[in-house]
């Protein structure tokens, strides 16, 4: 289970679209009877499996498709929710997602085929196919697949992660991520997941067959098994027909979602680029199950816990005393996972196109409803609403440590978390005047320990675990003075007063524009005046995108987006929407605006 605190995503771990969906009032119906253990002995099971699923679509943990076979047989087969909030195009069971870190059996596989045809051995050193590599003399291939070679993980990289991912990268480059960084541990004395390792598989399969990664696994995977909706460049993809393709999405809440860019192939490679849909990925299941993929050594050394219960491209677990197999996958708005128990040729599937964190336990569910034991429908958390002076005490931010740490405060009647450094921001909504539900990660806040009427502690309760954190700063109030202050910004653009304008700015004030450059205090009261004289600008900012930091007492750094409209002949019309953040000094309560960086126009 991921926590609160990683909120980046991973490739092995928004725009905003409004609208009351009809997929989650069905929802909605499907949950009216108010379940909490459900008993009911007269629906079959797959009454039981497709109820259990619209019980997670209601409470927004799950979008996308699923597919559950026990002996062999196809228990269900159904798509949740949507695969493009903006036209509500459904998901379907031919609905392609991208299923991430899924990607790393087939590498695997592939590996181990090349091994059957004598072209490598696991055995086989780094330093054969990458000889200047460092400590290549002593990590094997076994120990690439195995996540026991302490390669560091390039997903790892914050910096990278927040840059553009969407953006084609060079094996040149994504070798500079990682090559030189040292490694975790002695190779072979741990484990620790690392998506740099199957990079360098993808690289070694190239080397080795004199093609590209992506042809090797057409010829030797997808096309004997006749895998035709799986593929790679899902940035690209054009569908033909009724199959359509999943757009992905941080979340898709009860009338807004959060969209997510598509990451380029290149970027997760081997180690999470492959797209499918859960009809071709039971041809996967079928496929290894009749021997048609691996022969019955080669899968042992795939389904072989070595370290954690890692095997190749696998994990290993048990469930209900039988032997199984699963791995799951995280990309920017997909998750997925499989999840195989050989014996019985039983099999669960899930792709969805939303960042869910229920992943694991909404898999765990369905497994439960096919060997008839115990499970839950999840119930929707209910919003109680609380007046502004009670969420107040709520508001500021909290350390857990000196690297986790967090904002609560309000953006209208909206309340949000936000994880310090992060550009997502997350709602929360009371369920107690204590206790605020975050669903993006089906956690709570609970805030205690009230004082000068505000709260000084809150707790992290998620996935069973609990983070205790302390309040350092009272941001409501900083929050909302720097969103007054914007306020009088836009009102001095939007009535061309200059004089209110100049109060703004400091003297001191430095602009960087990505177009215009740098200008001064003098540069730009002339920029605005000129502007004032010569055409009609409104600026109205994108509330939702507001984030306001504190510069300790001394001021505040406030990011945001902004619109301009121009209006010519009596009508309006949109120029720009670009990016900006301000920073705020703050002289004995007085406001001065102090440094500009406008971008993105």
């Amino acid at each position: 289970m991921k926590n609160l605190q990683i909120v980046k995503h991973h490739l092995s771990a928004p725009s905003k679209v409004s609208g009351k969906y009809l997929q989650f009032r069905l929802c909605l119906l499907a949950l009216c009877v108010g379940f909490a253990n459900f008993v009911a002995t007269a629906q079959t099971k797959e009454e039981k499996l497709h109820e259990l699923l619209m019980g997670y679509c209601a409470t927004n943990e799950f979008n996308g498709t699923a597919l559950v076979v026990q002996n062999g047989k196809i228990l269900l087969n159904q798509g949740y929710g949507f695969a493009n909030t903006a036209t509500k195009s459904k998901n379907y069971s031919h609905t392609v997602f991208q299923i991430g870190s899924i990607t790393k059996q087939f590498t695997a596989a592939i590996i181990l085929k090349l091994e059957e045809e004598g072209k490598l051995k696991v055995t086989d050193k780094l330093a054969k196919y990458f000889p200047t590599y460092p400590k290549g003399d002593s990590i094997t291939i076994h120990h690439l697949l195995s996540h026991t070679s302490g390669i560091y993980n390039y997903t790892s990289d914050g910096q990278f992660m927040q840059g553009e991912l969407d953006k084609p990268i060079t094996q040149a480059q994504m070798l500079a991520l990682f090559e030189n960084k040292p490694l975790a541990f002695a190779v072979g004395s741990q484990m620790q997941y690392s998506n740099s390792n199957f990079m360098l598989l993808g690289y070694i399969i190239e080397k080795v067959m004199q093609q590209s990664y992506e042809k090797t696994v057409r010829d030797y995977l997808f096309k004997p098994l006749q895998m035709k909706n799986s593929g790679f460049d899902y940035k690209n993809l054009t569908l033909q027909g009724n199959r359509n393709k999943a757009l992905p999405y941080f979340s898709i809440k009860d009338e807004e979602s959060f969209a997510a860019k598509l990451v380029d192939s290149t970027i997760s490679y081997a180690a999470g680029g492959i797209y499918s849909t859960t009809e071709d990925m039971l041809k996967w299941h079928e496929g290894l199950l009749k021997g048609k993929v691996l022969k019955a050594k080669s899968l042992e050394k795939a389904f072989t816990p070595y370290k954690n219960n890692f095997g190749y491209g696998w994990v290993a677990d048990s469930v209900y005393g039988q032997k199984a197999v699963y791995h799951n996958g995280s990309i920017l708005g997909f998750t997925s996972n499989i999840y195989r128990i050989p014996a019985d040729n039983t099999c669960v599937i899930l792709l969805a196109n939303i960042g869910t964190q229920k992943i694991d336990q909404i898999t765990k569910d369905l497994l439960a409803v096919v060997y008839e034991k115990p499970y839950k429908i999840p119930q929707k958390k209910v919003d109680i609403g609380l007046e502004r002076s009670k969420v107040k005490k709520c508001l500021g931010t909290f350390e857990f440590n000196a690297s986790f740490k967090i904002n609560v405060f309000t953006a209208g009647k909206t309340i949000y978390a936000q994880r310090m450094g992060d550009v997502m921001k997350m709602a929360v909504f009371p369920i107690s005047e204590t206790e605020f539900y975050l669903a993006q990660f089906d956690a709570v806040l609970e805030f205690s320990q009230e004082e000068n009427n505000e709260y000084k502690q809150v707790v992290l309760h998620q996935g069973g675990r609990d983070m205790t954190a302390q309040r350092t700063a009272t941001t409501y109030e900083l929050y909302d003075t720097i969103l007054k202050m914007d306020n009088l910004f836009s009102e001095s653009i939007n009535t061309k007063d200059i004089e209110k304008l100049k109060n703004i700015f400091s003297p001191a004030i430095e602009f960087f524009h990505d177009q215009t450059g740098k200008t001064d205090y003098n540069q730009n009261i002339k920029i605005f005046t000129d502007n004032f004289a010569a055409k009609n600008v409104r600026r109205e900012l994108q509330t939702k995108t507001l984030e306001v930091y504190p510069i300790g007492n001394e001021g505040a750094i406030q990011i945001g987006v902004h619109n301009f409209y121009i209006t010519e002949n009596g009508q309006e019309r949109w120029d720009s929407s670009p990016k900006f953040m301000h920073i705020w000094e703050n002289k004995n309560g007085v406001w001065k605006m102090v440094k500009v960086v406008s971008y993105a126009h």
